[in-house]
């Protein structure tokens, strides 16, 4: 049985953060975009699914679970088959392809939501402190950012992937975020349990919450930036 506190708390964090109006979903058919996809279902807005095929060679079973969670949730889901050109970073070439796809399927008036979660965003800090960056790359994924909104960046993979359990969310694991192959995976599947063997069980959400206190940050710095140029 669902424990109806834990998806009403999880349904309440995302809904602050979720705008009314239009939605679409970026569906890839993992736990988290399923989970940001009910989120927005219990809310009662308008929503509807997107779906972006890679052509590679789990590309269709990550179809197919899209498309049962879809139907799961009563939304409409469009497919959209897209090629990922060869270059240095195959991750950001996929990234880049996504994003331009679907921008080009939706509506002006469509919210893009995504169900990047915390743990995304101790990940994406991680990898930019490692790399050396400012405060602006470290303030990471970004709750809203201009019409792209991610509902659940306050919630923990964990606690997203067991609310998809608990409803009984048809999702599937994409067998490539096992390839060790690709640095984000490393992080995730190799740095991010030694760090929280290393440091506890905390380690993750510090992490998170230094992205938003830098966020916060940034922000400030960059209004007194905007008041001083404005004084000149």
């Amino acid at each position: 049985m669902a424990d109806s506190r834990r998806l009403n708390r999880i349904r309440d964090e995302a809904g602050r953060i979720l705008p009314a109006g239009p939605t679409l979903i970026a569906l890839s058919g993992g736990a988290d975009s399923a989970v940001a996809a009910w989120v927005a279902v219990e809310l009662g807005h308008p929503v509807r699914a997107i779906h972006i095929h890679h052509g590679l060679p789990d590309s269709r079973a990550m179809e197919l679970a899209a498309k049962a969670v879809a139907a799961e949730l009563g939304i409409d889901l469009e497919v959209v088959n897209v090629e990922v050109p060869d270059g240095p970073s195959p991750e950001a070439q996929a990234r880049a392809v996504r994003r331009a796809a679907i921008e080009a399927s939706a509506a002006e008036s469509e919210w893009l939501v995504t169900g990047h979660q915390l743990d995304d965003v101790a990940e994406t800090v991680a990898d930019r402190l490692a790399r050396g960056s400012g405060s602006t790359g470290l303030a990471a994924i970004r709750p809203i950012d201009g019409r792209w909104v991610r509902p659940l960046l306050a919630i923990s993979r964990a606690d997203v992937r067991g609310v998809a359990d608990e409803l009984g969310l048809p999702y599937a694991d994409d067998p490539s975020n096992d390839d060790l192959r690709h640095r984000r995976n490393r992080i995730r599947n190799v740095v991010s349990p030694v760090l929280t063997e290393a440091l506890g069980a905390d380690a993750i959400d510090g992490l998170a919450r230094s992205a938003r206190l830098l966020a916060a940050d940034d922000a400030a710095l960059e209004m007194e930036a905007g008041r001083i140029e404005a004084r000149r």
